[in-house]
């Protein structure tokens, strides 16, 4: 269904999208079970996986695949829009840009706000660390981080279980899952934070952490926080975006998020600048 032909079937060489022929795209972005397609009229198209929230549709309007009917109990697991479809809650909103993450999407609007959708439907364990984290959703519509309303935002990216938002200044924002040192914040999933206290330096632990997050995150796309994927007790996720510091003073112009189910689900990012230089930090 990702590749919105109307079907499931695979497709060994590439052919033009049919439903798409009377519209002039100007851009397209793939997740993991998912595609985005922005016209030049700024609406956004969306197919593939619905079962997150990832394409902004009614799950009751999506295609259901073929169930074992030996099983009549069994749980719906995996909705489908097998064509491209517009996302008809972005009425009056221009979109200028859409990055699909694994899970989720991100679409930019003329206006610089980012939305955000879907999250929701996936169970992640790194089997060489043994950490399990549950996403969290699904966000059904598209909604504005409110994190970053007064920052303007110039390009998204999204990966797997975290995203990439750069400012007009030039700055890399990063939220998500941190857990192999994607968000750039010096942190990974064995990371232990401290603060001074009147008794010494303390430890905070996993678990205040966590405490913490959950007070400044309203929801999954909180209108107070923004924690896109997932709530996690790892030291190295953020759950709201935060400017990555290490690239004081180098000056952004691309970012791409990217990951790995091969390896565990993982992932990595990769920044480059204006002198043509390009940052890689993550697995």
């Amino acid at each position: 269904g990702g590749l919105g032909h109307g079907n499931e079937a695979d497709q060994h060489t590439p052919r033009v999208i049919e439903s798409l022929r009377g519209v002039r795209a100007v851009a397209a972005s793939g997740g993991l079970n998912h595609s985005l397609v922005l016209s030049a009229a700024g609406e956004v198209y969306s197919f593939g996986a619905g079962d997150g929230g990832q394409i902004g549709h009614d799950p009751d309007s999506l295609f259901v695949p073929s169930r074992d009917w030996h099983q009549p109990q069994q749980e719906v697991t995996e909705r489908l829009q097998l064509t491209p479809r517009v996302i008809d809650s972005l009425q009056g909103v221009r979109v200028v840009a859409v990055a699909a993450g694994a899970y989720h999407s991100l679409l930019l609007s003329e206006a610089q706000h980012v939305y955000s959708l879907g999250g929701g439907g996936a169970t992640r364990r790194s089997s060489s660390r043994g950490r399990t984290s549950r996403f969290t959703g699904p966000q059904w519509t598209p909604q504005i981080c409110e994190a970053l309303r007064k920052v303007n935002v110039v390009a998204v990216s999204g990966g797997l279980g975290y995203s990439l938002v750069l400012s007009e200044q030039r700055h890399v924002y990063a939220f998500g899952n941190g857990s192999h040192g994607e968000l750039g914040n010096g942190r990974d999933h064995s990371s232990t934070l401290y603060e001074f206290t009147s008794d010494g330096m303390q430890q905070i632990n996993a678990r205040i952490r966590a405490q913490q997050r959950a007070l400044a995150t309203t929801d999954a796309f909180g209108r107070h926080g923004f924690d896109p994927l997932f709530h996690s007790s790892t030291l190295a996720d953020e759950a709201v975006p935060r400017l990555i510091e290490s690239l004081g003073g180098v000056r952004v112009v691309g970012i791409s998020a990217g990951g790995s189910m091969q390896t565990g689900g993982t992932g990595h990012s990769l920044v480059l600048s204006d002198e043509g230089q390009v940052y890689s930090f993550g697995h």
